[in-house]
């Protein structure tokens, strides 16, 4: 039987797109407060934005700065999660970094179970890293 994991696709979107799916899956994202942000030429030229695909279907979303491996943000359904579709954001994009408070138990779960180990663990942060080889950018 086919590991349902290698049925997913990633792919990079625009902001709009990002943000237009969030918000009919009842997410609300804040902007970014920076100059990009407030230009409307140039807005979230800092951020990569990235859809896990099934099939035509897009079941997840990701957020990382431009030329780092640091995630900023993701999100997949309840209904979808345990499927692998956060994984499968996490390896393709080549995700290494995520900081996350120390309150936020079920994604530090997450993060161990995809290879991610405890870097630094501050007062109320956590960092945690998973090395994917070479700095090479997936995006």
């Amino acid at each position: 039987m086919e590991d349902q994991q290698s049925q997913y696709t990633v792919g990079k979107v625009t902001r709009e797109q990002a943000f237009e799916w969030l918000a009919e899956n009842s997410q609300s994202r804040p902007e970014p407060f920076n100059e990009g942000a407030f230009n409307a030429a140039g807005a979230n030229e800092d951020r990569v934005y990235a859809f896990a695909y099934l099939k035509d279907t897009v079941v997840g979303y990701a957020c990382l700065l431009n030329g780092q491996r640091y995630l900023i943000d993701m999100f997949v359904p309840a209904a979808l999660r345990g499927n692998g579709i956060g994984r499968q954001l996490i390896d393709s994009l080549l995700v290494d970094l995520v900081v996350v408070r120390k309150h936020q138990e079920a994604i530090i779960k997450f993060l161990v179970a995809t290879g991610f180990t405890l870097e630094n663990d501050f007062v109320n942060t956590r960092v945690y890293r998973k090395y994917h080889g070479p700095k090479v950018h997936a995006y």
